[in-house]
């Protein structure tokens, strides 16, 4: 009546009757992705109010849950039909759905982390009608305030989430009201808006005119004193709950029980309501606690083929053209809901015909890696869907699942530099560096200067177990393209993890489904792959997939060269060649194409086009595996804008340097061989990036080295006579051949690494990696 609880947990009590912002997003000035209102009312004679209904405006839409005596839901002063329950989002952007179910009003926006759950008690006793309404906000964690001095992102009636409940007792201008007698009710009057429907609000009752408020009979408050205790009690049908003891430490059941007696003592027949709120307000300690209704006389009276349940699915079954956008799956709540065998359609429960998907067997182990030193492999197995049928629900659940089996007949590695190998079965490499040079699996190279979203590689087997994508972006104001990102998706846990280390503004970040990730390493579920982040190089790891991607970014802060650019490296196990398999097909594609161990068919685009007498030979490879870029839906492939020429000072500085890096007698003499294949192609594409850029001349040396890295031959001073050294972070010393799996605190160990050897920064002796972030630490 109406008792209010903040985000931070503060609690207080404020009976205004006119219109007021609960919560409101206020990052922007003037734009606001959301804002949520409530109206209240005066409660039968009282002195206090309830909530009458809520009302949400966002992306230009008001919708009203209208509470009690109509629970109902109205888009734009607009009722919905109740056919048409759950209503989307009519934009189809999929910004939000709306349901009734029961006594439940429901608003959900995951593209905003709102959620509101009104549930409402209609009332036909005079002068308690229609009822009132107990409104739930959740709120998703990026509305919260972590890092000060920026300002709070949300505010209201249900203040600035900031997990500070000291500095919750403010009104809206941020005056101070802790030691205010009035406190609540200046704080909630400060959040009054206009309200069209009530022009002339008055918010207090005591200051409006009407019917004189009636205090209730010493009887019945004394009966409402013994419920309410009784509810509270360690010995009483709640003791699970009351038995916690940090919430009887900060006094959450005290002030619980005084609303309990406030409430019942201005309506008895409220008692159920009560009762129910208390479950719902205490959901965390709640969970299993069943018969309450039938102790306390509080049954439900459920509609035609529906059934009560205390811990009924958070997201019901609907027919097909009723189901909702969203909901929330995994937040079990009570209340009616269809029996078995029926469906809830239009807001009705009827009986399905449909015959939903179901999941095959298992399939045998397929793709296995090669046994590593400790004598074991992993491999994949899948299963298929039998297809729903006449509208019947997909099937939940994964495709793919890993199994690690024992290698015998002496199968292990005795590699000890890769340590998991054997030389006949070493993995293979696919690249693409600078503007952007690709080489394929099986050496050939090839330039291609798209501008979208491209598959680099893919499992086209069966298994459809991985498929890897490069997000390409024009360099500067050239007419080539450089890799800003590089995404992976795993069929395993059906993720997407995105190397995000050139995102527009210069990070160096990994997202999973979007959401970046808040520890480095970052191992997926049920041990499919490991991300991480050292330094300029971001990783994806998995020994399931026998798959290994390094994304080096090179940052830049010139215009129009920002943010820089990333040259990735995808490293492959055997097994996915084609001459491992006698069968014939093709087991990956993309631009790294098929892995087969022969150059001259690589000249093919993605339809199997044989290209090799064609002009724009490299144009049309790279722009058949092209896919859609849902952040850049227009994406043209080529760049069609006016290009700069570099003057000849740039070139001429080009031809010497690329000349210089790739002379027999050279800086790189140790690599360099008198006639060898590729070194032409390499020194012009050395001269595409060097006139582009200048400042890349390191980053170009450095793709060089590691190019030529497998080779047995290298110069592990290049760096200092070209001037090119790094400088290393924090406890950290720079390595020509560091260890490709550098050891880290137990809580950061990576499930998966490349153990490769590798140039770049390491911990000094005595230090691990720690802290989630990669920082250097003595542990």
């Amino acid at each position: 009546d109406v008792h209010y609880f903040t985000f931070d947990g503060l609690k207080y009590d404020f009976q205004g009757v006119c219109k007021y912002t609960l919560v409101e997003d206020i990052t922007f000035q003037g734009f606001k992705f959301f804002k949520v209102f409530v109206k209240n009312r005066r409660w039968g004679l009282s002195g206090t109010s309830i909530t009458q209904y809520v009302e949400v405006n966002i992306v230009g839409q008001t919708i009203r849950l209208d509470g009690p005596g109509f629970k109902r839901v109205q888009v734009d002063g607009i009722p919905v039909d109740q056919k048409s329950l759950p209503y989307n989002d009519p934009t189809g952007l999929g910004w939000y759905t709306v349901n009734v179910a029961g006594n439940l009003l429901t608003f959900e926006s995951p593209p905003t982390g709102l959620k509101i759950d009104f549930i409402v008690h209609p009332s036909d006793t005079p002068t308690y009608s229609p009822g009132y309404g107990d409104v739930w906000v959740t709120l998703g964690r990026q509305w919260m305030l972590q890092a000060p001095p920026v300002g709070p992102k949300v505010d209201g009636l249900c203040k600035n989430y900031d997990n500070n409940t000291q500095n919750d007792c403010t009104d809206k201008a941020g005056n101070d009201l802790t030691g205010t007698p009035d406190k609540g009710v200046l704080l909630g009057k400060s959040y009054n808006v206009y309200d069209n429907e009530d022009r002339n609000c008055v918010s207090m009752i005591r200051d409006r005119s009407g019917p004189k408020i009636i205090e209730p009979p010493p009887a019945i408050v004394r009966e409402a004193s013994e419920f309410c205790r009784s509810i509270v009690s360690q010995n009483g049908f709640f003791k699970r709950i009351v038995s916690n003891r940090q919430r009887r430490a900060t006094g959450e059941f005290e002030k619980w029980e005084a609303d309990c007696k406030m409430d019942l003592s201005v309506n008895p027949d409220a008692k159920c309501d009560i009762l129910e709120a208390f479950v719902v307000s205490f959901r965390d300690d709640s969970q299993g606690i069943t018969g309450w209704r039938e102790e306390f006389k509080c049954a439900i009276q459920c509609g035609k083929n529906e059934q009560y349940l205390y811990d009924g699915p958070g997201c019901e079954e609907h027919c097909l053209e009723s189901e909702p956008r969203f909901c929330e799956e995994h937040a079990r709540r009570e209340g009616c809901f269809c029996r078995t065998g029926y469906v809830r359609c239009h807001g009705k429960c009827t009986v399905t015909d449909r015959v939903d998907c179901t999941w095959g067997a298992w399939s045998e182990d397929g793709m296995c890696t090669s046994c590593n030193e400790q004598c074991i492999k992993y491999c994949m197995k899948y299963r298929k869907k039998n297809p729903a049928q006449k509208r019947g629900k997909d099937c939940i659940g994964v495709t793919l699942m890993h199994v690690t089996r024992k290698c015998t007949g002496g199968k292990c590695a005795k590699n000890p530099e890769r340590g998991k190998r054997q030389a006949s079965e070493e993995q293979q490499q696919c690249r693409g560096w600078g503007d952007v040079h690709y080489i394929t699996f099986d050496g050939l190279e090839y330039n291609f200067h798209g501008v979208c979203k491209y598959t680099l590689l893919e499992d086209t087997t069966i298994l459809k177990s991985f498929k890897v994508f490069v997000k390409n972006r024009r360099w500067g104001l050239t007419g080539t393209s450089v890799t800003q990102y590089v995404e992976i998706y795993n069929g395993g846990t059906q993720e997407t993890v995105r190397l995000d280390g050139l995102d527009g503004v210069g990070l160096k970040r990994i997202k999973v489904d979007g959401r970046p990730v808040d520890r480095i390493p970052f191992n997926g579920r049920d041990n499919w792959y490991t991300a991480s982040i050292v330094g300029n190089r971001l990783t994806f790891d998995s020994d399931i997939f026998d798959i290994s991607i390094a994304f080096t970014v090179s940052p830049r802060d010139n215009q129009p060269y920002s943010p820089g650019y990333g040259d990735v490296m995808v490293t492959l196990g055997r097994q996915w060649m084609l001459q491992a398999d006698p069968v014939g097909i093709d087991k990956v594609d993309g631009l790294c194409k098929n892995y087969d161990g022969i150059r001259e068919n690589d000249w093919k685009d993605k339809n199997g086009a044989d290209l090799t007498n064609k002009p724009d030979k490299e144009k049309l490879l790279g722009t058949s595996y092209k896919v859609l870029d849902v952040q850049d839906r227009n994406c043209v492939d080529m760049i069609t804008l006016k290009v700069n020429t570099p003057p000849q000072s740039i070139i001429h500085s080009a031809t010497e340097f690329c000349r210089g890096i790739v002379n027999p007698n050279g800086i790189f003499k140790q690599i360099v061989r008198p006639r060898e294949r590729g070194l032409k192609t390499w020194e012009a594409n050395c001269r595409t990036d060097f006139t582009a850029e200048p400042n890349a001349k390191c980053d170009i040396a450095k793709a060089f080295a590691d190019i030529h890295s497998d080779n047995g031959r290298e110069n592990k001073e290049w760096r200092k006579e070209l001037k090119c050294t790094i400088q290393c972070g924090q406890n950290e010393v720079y390595m020509h051949h560091g260890p490709g799996c550098e050891e880290h605190c137990e809580e950061d160990k990576p499930r998966w690494c490349d153990n490769k050897r590798r140039e770049g920064c390491f911990c000094k002796p005595g230090y691990v990696r720690c802290n989630g972030n990669g920082t250097c630490i003595i542990p």
